[in-house]
């Protein structure tokens, strides 16, 4: 977040982007030389980052990116290395807390038991934006409220719907409960053919493809759908020119925007200066 992108005011064509700030570069290039096993200098891995942030070679050719292709680099960076040091955690975790582990560091090995489990669960809250506010629901806001519909259809089809079942079976008096079964906009996000599918498909079509074409397909593909629809008075970005449009969610309708493009954050794909950056 600190690490911010302008555009670059030197170019004339709508691409290019330069650095808001030296300063997090550097201070990015200090952490990861101070986790590097290699001889690379500080220096070496900040040219290393801006050449990676700023550009991208397609072909032998240099193509330089603006500032939101920059940002989306920045954050397929950051994705990276937190996926690396969660697993390296996970690794870590996983070995101190296996049998063996355990035996090693206990004064009665016998009273250790053959495996330790460890739980976790991560319920995400439901996240929107209303139409007053300065910030506009976008790819991050639909991934946190499709991960709350999954849990939700669980909860519903574990808890609810088998306790109903059981109480059935067993002829214990009860008021029955009604839920609302969110199927509909669950086969609209992940179906196939689905807002996933064509998101996906819309970004592997390299330079050509584009939020305003996704958007577009989505609305075509899925038109007249009772969890889809637009505004009376269409709202288009800025940034983009995508139409935004509406989710009906189990708990609410949003209106999503595509302001910062969803194909490049979709793609969060590492460059390959960064890839091979990272490698070395």
């Amino acid at each position: 977040g600190y690490l911010d992108f302008i555009p670059d005011d030197n170019i004339t064509e709508d691409a290019g982007a330069k650095l808001a700030s030296i300063e997090p570069v550097k201070k990015t290039a200090e952490l990861l030389l101070f986790s590097s096993s290699t001889n690379t200098s500080s220096a070496l891995i900040e040219s290393s980052l801006v050449a990676g942030f700023l550009g991208r070679e397609v072909r032998g050719h240099e193509i330089k990116l603006n500032a939101d292709q920059a940002k989306a680099a920045r954050d397929a960076l950051a994705k990276e290395l937190y996926s690396k040091i969660f697993d390296h955690i996970v690794y870590l975790s996983n070995n101190a807390t296996t049998s063996e582990s355990l035996r090693r560091n206990t004064d009665d090995p016998d009273d250790c038991p053959d495996r330790v489990v460890i739980g976790l669960l991560d319920l995400f809250g439901f996240e929107f934006y209303p139409v007053t506010s300065k910030r506009s629901n976008g790819f991050e806001q639909l991934l946190i409220n499709y991960a709350n519909e999954r849990l939700q259809q669980r909860f519903v089809a574990d808890v609810l719907a088998r306790a109903q079942r059981e109480l059935v079976a067993e002829g214990v008096p009860w008021t029955k409960v009604n839920y609302e079964d969110n199927s509909s906009v669950l086969r609209l996000l992940e179906g196939q053919a689905g807002l996933i599918d064509i998101l996906n498909e819309e970004c592997i079509r390299g330079i050509s493809g584009s939020d305003a074409n996704f958007v577009d397909k989505l609305l075509n593909f899925h038109k007249g759908h009772s969890q889809l629809s637009i505004p009376k008075i269409p709202i288009k970005s800025q940034n983009t020119g995508a139409l935004g449009f509406y989710i009906h969610h189990y708990a609410g309708i949003v209106l999503y925007a595509c302001d910062t493009s969803w194909v490049e954050i979709n793609r969060d794909v590492l460059s390959f200066r960064l890839d091979s950056f990272l490698l070395n």
